[in-house]
């Protein structure tokens, strides 16, 4: 059974380190544990154990803050306000997305 999900929140750049990669970012973030087979990488791990709490966006690692709201219909939006962070609203069927496509949606349709 699908539910109409409805967030807004705030993605944050998280900062990378004497110029650590993404891979690299994400295995610090998940604590420099060995890689378990079941991932192909770091940024796979961090995308299944830590969903909802990470997104990449252009190749940068973004933390999430979510607040849930109940109401109807779909809705994707976003604001960059140039202090390495995100305003986001998304509403949408969980059965026709899943958060990541919702947010990629929402930083596809910004408002300026």
């Amino acid at each position: 059974m699908s539910e109409t999900v409805h967030y807004t929140g705030l993605l944050t750049k998280v900062e990378r380190i004497n110029g650590e990669t993404l891979e690299q970012q994400c295995k610090r973030i998940m604590g420099n544990i060995d890689l378990p087979p079941c991932f192909d990488s770091y940024l796979e791990m961090i995308a299944y154990r830590r969903y909802q709490k990470y997104y990449v966006h252009n190749n940068e690692l973004y933390s999430v803050q979510l607040h849930k709201i109940e109401k109807e219909d779909e809705l994707f939006i976003s604001n960059y306000n140039g202090r390495m962070t995100y305003d986001f609203e998304i509403r949408y069927e969980d059965s026709d997305y899943d958060f990541e496509e919702a947010i990629e949606l929402a930083l596809k349709n910004q408002r300026f």
